[in-house]
């Protein structure tokens, strides 16, 4: 088990115009507008560059260092939205391991006692710190929901999630107390903040679920990805 940090690379877009793709530039004029539009806007940015003072380069994120603890595969990295040093990781044995230093040391959190189980969904609530949930599943075999409100001293699992293989979990943006867990059967969701589950019975609900999210306007929309 490893986690890597680094201080990514922007690169600029090059369009080459030559003779060969004339012909594309005339067709569509209005993509050339737009073209030439960013280039106008680029040199009234350099323009208003004070001279003798170079543009900074883009970080490269060229250089990662090793910052884990050693031991199974990270299933899931997670910053606590409040503090930009507490680090959280899942293993591929129901492990979650904390670090309040950006990565420098770490401490194993909890050890859910779930053998075999792939936890690859981890985060810390929006709210609340104290607050955080993970899942897993063992593949298309039960893996189940987890929830702590004392930051990680102690764990509860939820009963109705217990047989359900979850690949996908979320929290609504708009609506904090809302969670949703995709799951090999179904789309699940909880209007407590993890409390109560129910699965949605439309028949329509989709199955074999890898991705979820909730549209940041409004919790009545949900996608998901199978």
């Amino acid at each position: 088990m490893a986690c890597f940090s680094s201080p990514v690379r922007v690169a600029p877009l090059i369009v080459p115009i030559n003779k060969s793709n004339m012909f594309n530039i005339r067709k569509f004029k209005a993509g050339f507008s737009l073209l030439l539009a960013v280039s106008i806007f680029q040199s009234l940015v350099l323009a208003n560059i004070p001279d003798g003072v170079a543009p900074k380069d883009p970080p490269k994120f060229e250089n990662w260092s090793v910052v884990g603890p050693d031991g199974g595969d990270v299933r899931s990295v997670a910053i606590d939205p409040r503090d930009q040093n507490r680090l959280y990781i899942s293993t591929l044995d129901g492990q979650i391991h904390t670090s309040a230093d950006a990565g420098k040391t770490w401490r194993l959190l909890v050890n859910l006692n779930e053998p075999e189980m792939v936890m690859d969904n981890l985060f810390v609530d929006s709210r609340d710190s104290k607050t955080i949930y993970a899942s897993g599943h063992r593949h298309k075999n039960p893996g189940g929901f987890f929830r702590s409100t004392d930051g990680g001293a102690t764990w509860k699992e939820a009963k109705e999630l217990h047989k359900e293989s979850i690949h996908a979990l979320t929290q609504s943006p708009s609506d904090p107390n809302i969670l949703l867990a995709g799951t090999v059967n179904g789309v699940w969701i909880s209007r407590n903040s993890g409390a109560d589950w129910e699965r949605f019975s439309s028949p329509s609900n989709p199955i074999n679920i890898d991705s979820i999210a909730v549209d940041p306007r409004t919790p009545s929309t949900i996608y998901a990805g199978t």
